[in-house]
């Protein structure tokens, strides 16, 4: 998974700066850093498996992604789960990323 993100910090223009990133929430929260540190964003795109999301830039608003996205998936886990069930028994996970199986 590859971040290509374009935007201006400082005077100095960040042109398809590609950053490495494991999953969906810490690509994200590194976008939102930038962010914090004065980065104003032209585009971000998100690059995974031949897939290819185009992120708006209104999104970044400073808030971090990863609590929210782990209370989301821990929502569907209970959703998904059996009844009397544990949502860790289930075998479900929310995808991670576009694309992603599982």
């Amino acid at each position: 998974m590859v971040l290509i993100i374009n935007g201006i910090n400082e005077g100095v223009t960040w042109n398809n700066l590609f950053c490495p990133a494991g999953t969906l929430e810490s690509a994200l929260d590194r976008v939102t850093g930038f962010v914090e540190s004065g980065l104003i964003l032209f585009s971000v795109q998100l690059r995974d498996n031949g897939s290819c999301l185009n992120i708006p830039v209104e999104v970044f608003d400073g808030q971090p992604f990863t609590p929210p996205i782990a209370a989301l998936q821990t929502e569907w886990q209970q959703v998904l789960a059996p009844p009397g069930g544990s949502p860790e028994s289930t075998g479900y996970v929310l995808c991670r990323y576009v694309g992603a199986s599982g």
